[in-house]
């Protein structure tokens, strides 16, 4: 079985960490094993269903799977002092692959909007649909209860992912109707008002709920990443940026400013 502590295996990780821009996943596989409190299970059944839970969830990682073997999590509660000191030995390279590394990390694969002037665009995502597909057909009464609290934490992400993701949505149509409108009524102006109000409420609560989430483990990394992002996001301005509504209606337009994400 491989060993991150072996010479050659070391090596390797050491070049995906540096060349491969892997840091992440190492980083997110470490913070699930915690999630998840995998060296403080003290049976056989449960050790080896929650790593083979982590394998589900990275099978579509090749180096994620690898980390797996290298850090020999497979061997057993029983050798569960060792997977520690592996564990440790993989955040030591990562410690060292930050240092010597001079360009950051490449934005997370899932980013949830592609900021422009006016409007944020928020394209299609295959893998997203994917995973409301796959969570929309399982059967609720056939799940074991630790089965029942994953479900409820990946159905709570995906919605909250979906709630923001609608918004900007609605947002995005804000701003074009006030963009392609010379002039409102003072009918039209206060229904402007009431749905800003509106979509930056619901911008709010998606937000919210994101936090709320934050240490949950998910199953899917798509998720996560969508999570993470979510997380970074100013309350006080969750559309990425502000719509001003000035007083003198005939001047009424959209000031774009900068994602805080």
């Amino acid at each position: 079985m491989p060993d991150i502590k072996t010479e050659a295996i070391r090596k390797h990780i050491e070049n995906e960490l540096e060349d491969g821009g892997h840091a992440s996943v190492a980083r997110n596989l470490i913070r699930d094993i915690s999630k998840l409190k995998l060296l403080s299970l003290t049976t056989p059944a449960a050790y080896k269903a929650t790593v083979e839970q982590l394998q589900r969830k990275y099978k579509n990682s090749p180096f994620a799977l690898s980390l797996i073997l290298a850090l020999q999590l497979e061997r057993g509660v029983s050798s569960k002092a060792n997977a520690a000191n592996n564990i440790q030995e993989l955040e030591k390279l990562l410690t060292a692959s930050t240092k010597t590394t001079v360009t950051s990390e490449p934005a997370l694969k899932h980013n949830l909007r592609d900021i422009q002037v006016n409007v944020t665009p928020v394209r299609p995502d295959s893998g997203l649909t994917a995973i409301q597909s796959q969570l929309s057909t399982v059967d609720i009464s056939k799940l074991t209860d630790g089965e029942k609290v994953q479900f409820a934490a990946d159905s709570s992400a995906l919605q909250a992912v979906l709630k923001y993701r609608k918004s900007v949505e609605d947002l995005n149509a804000l701003v074009t109707e006030i963009n392609s409108t010379k002039n409102f009524s003072s009918d039209s102006y206060e229904q402007l008002t009431l749905e800003r109000s509106r979509v930056w409420s619901e911008m709010k609560q998606a937000l919210d709920e994101a936090h709320g989430l934050k240490g949950s483990y998910l199953s899917h990394p798509e998720l996560d990443g969508y999570l993470e992002n979510m997380q970074k996001i100013s309350r006080e301005s969750p559309g990425g940026y502000k719509v001003t509504l000035p007083s003198d209606m005939s001047q009424l337009k959209a000031k774009a400013a900068p994602s805080p994400c």
